[in-house]
């Protein structure tokens, strides 16, 4: 489908050269499509990124749930160590790094920002919902927690430009399961006694 094929190769443009250089012709080029189909589609810049947007979320959470979802399946174990892995890949992956050259440029372009901060609170929603379901917990506190893992991340990652090691990362973030295990094991656990109505802070 062409619509999809230039907002792949849309992607591919802001992971390889980033935002100033993404192009209407470049990414015709990298879509291996005349300019006349490109523009039949999308006819400025300002028109493809916007629908880039939504596209890039769209995938963003399709790779989550696919990766989330056999963990749903699991009745036992320890969810907190995979919820993590999987997080942090994504948080490290080359959608991440298009999501960022779109949140960077957003910040001067009203249009852009409008739908780029729609879509990236309905995405983050759903994956705090599935983190919230993986580990049993609903209390306010454990849902803070679970929700600041996600800038926790979000910050790491965005550090990793200057600073690529990842070896004072992955103990800072070690250290900091370990304290969402702690919160999280309470809530669920309070969640279970009899008559327990823990109490759920508002989610996005």
């Amino acid at each position: 489908m062409t619509r999809t094929r230039l907002l792949n190769a849309t992607i591919e443009s802001l992971v390889t050269v980033g935002y100033a250089r993404t192009t209407t012709i470049e990414v015709g080029e990298r879509a291996g499509l005349s300019r006349g189909a490109q523009l039949h589609h999308y006819p400025n810049k300002a028109d493809l990124l916007v629908a880039a947007v939504e596209h890039l979320a769209d995938e963003r959470m399709r790779k989550l749930q696919k990766e989330l979802g056999p963990l749903l399946k699991r009745s036992a174990g320890d969810p907190l160590t995979p919820i993590f892995d999987v997080l942090w890949s994504s948080y490290t992956g080359p959608l991440f790094w298009a999501a960022l050259e779109l949140a960077v440029a957003a910040r001067t372009d009203p249009e852009l920002k409008e739908k780029f901060s729609v879509l990236e609170k309905r995405t983050l929603g759903r994956i705090l919902s599935a983190m919230k379901d993986l580990t049993g917990s609903g209390s306010e506190e454990a849902t803070m927690v679970l929700e600041l893992t996600l800038f926790v991340m979000n910050g790491m990652a965005i550090e990793r430009i200057l600073d690529p090691d990842d070896a004072r990362r992955k103990q800072l973030l070690e250290r900091w399961k370990e304290h969402v295990r702690t919160v999280v094991t309470a809530s669920a656990k309070s969640a279970r006694r009899p008559g327990a109505r823990p109490r759920r802070a508002a989610t996005r």
